[in-house]
């Protein structure tokens, strides 16, 4: 079930610590719960369970993915795309467009977000931190209008 959170749960730096390879802090994931973010959970089972999370940043008629995560146990078995189409379905109710950065390195993201309607728009050269080095991001955009062409 996708629940929207309102206010910082400590169970997001264990899912984000384990599912990135430079995870944000705690710090910077309790700065998200601000009047402009949208933040989500996917809660699993009777104890309502976290296993996953989006944070999108909401400016004018754009939502900026900024995190998605899922615990790496779980990945695999579609709570990553709940996500995404929960995300989807907040962006066509504002009539707003998403963007977001994806490492180039990470085929299976990339391949989600092109499978619900998002477009690759640009790369940003050594935008993300790894372990030896820097990596290139893939500038990715979702429109409603996009969507409507395709129906």
């Amino acid at each position: 079930m996708i629940t929207r959170l309102t206010h910082y749960d400590p169970r997001m730096l264990a899912i984000e610590q384990a599912s990135h390879v430079v995870p944000w802090s705690e710090r910077t994931l309790e700065s998200c719960f601000q009047a402009d973010y949208r933040v989500y959970g996917w809660f699993a089972g009777t104890e309502k369970v976290l296993q996953g999370f989006y944070i999108a940043h909401l400016v004018c008629d754009e939502l900026t993915l900024m995190n998605i995560a899922v615990h790496p146990d779980l990945q695999g078995q579609g709570i990553g795309r709940l996500l995404i189409q929960h995300l989807l379905t907040l962006a066509t109710q504002d009539n707003a467009s998403i963007w977001l950065e994806v490492r180039a390195s990470n085929k299976p993201a990339q391949a989600l977000y092109l499978s619900v309607g998002f477009s690759e728009v640009g790369r940003r050269p050594d935008y993300y931190a790894v372990a030896n080095g820097r990596e290139d991001a893939i500038v990715m955009r979702w429109r409603v209008a996009d969507k409507m062409k395709k129906s």
